[in-house]
């Protein structure tokens, strides 16, 4: 918000340091969701969402646009849950750019969040790593994994 306040010729790094925490929302934000009927099954994706998952998957976006990692995709894997009750573990795939540190590229930030249904209702049990989550290679391939 206050990089759209200083005009334009001046130099974000000579504001005291805290230009360099000003960044643009990013644009370029995708998800996928897959399920199992069994915990480590295999994965189908969700290809056809319904009102209230595409509803509720916009709401999480929003979110995660501002909060990335501190918001987690609950209503949503509840919606989804609600829509295929076959599903007994759901996985929130978000991917978004971002710059690496180590070499200044931009890469694609996977974060895939996993909810596993139980006697209890739905449980989120953490996020894992993109390349041990069981996706389909392909996605990882096009996602740059």
């Amino acid at each position: 918000m206050s990089c759209r306040c200083v005009p334009q010729r001046l130099n974000p790094w000579k504001l005291g340091g805290w230009g360099m925490y000003a960044a643009p929302r990013s644009r370029s934000l995708g998800m996928e969701v897959f399920g199992a009927p069994s915990t480590g099954g295999a994965l189908a994706q969700l290809t056809a969402p319904t009102s209230a998952i595409r509803d509720e998957a916009g709401r999480y976006l929003e979110r995660h646009r501002w909060l990335r990692r501190l918001v987690r995709p609950t209503a949503l894997a509840s919606a989804i849950a609600a829509a295929r009750p076959e599903w007994q573990e759901m996985k929130v795939v978000v991917f978004e750019p971002d710059l690496e540190p180590a070499t200044g590229m931009v890469v694609m930030d996977i974060l895939v969040h996993r909810y596993v249904r139980t006697s209890d209702g739905l449980t989120y049990a953490g996020e894992q790593d993109a390349r041990n989550a069981g996706l389909p290679p392909a996605l990882l391939r096009q996602w740059g994994r």
